[in-house]
């Protein structure tokens, strides 16, 4: 499961698939992955307006494999 927040107002969406992540990003226009957080999350951005969002990865052993997935997606 998935967790964004939305570094603008620091509201946090918990409990997301990666198609709920994506569906998320994509209806706020952040489709540009910007960095790696300190945090280990990944940061995606909206280019016109630079809102950012924070994804991080919750409970899964396979981290880098559900973050592979997210990035096939948005693409």
């Amino acid at each position: 499961m998935f967790s964004v927040f939305d570094m603008q107002t620091s509201q946090t969406t918990s409990n997301l698939t990666v198609e709920d992540v994506a569906d998320y990003l994509t209806g706020k226009g952040a489709l540009i992955e910007k960095d790696t957080h300190s945090d280990g999350g990944l940061v995606f951005e909206n280019k016109e307006w630079l809102d950012k969002y924070l994804v991080k990865c919750e409970g899964s052993e396979e981290i880098e494999k559900a973050y592979g997935k997210l990035r096939t997606i948005m693409r």
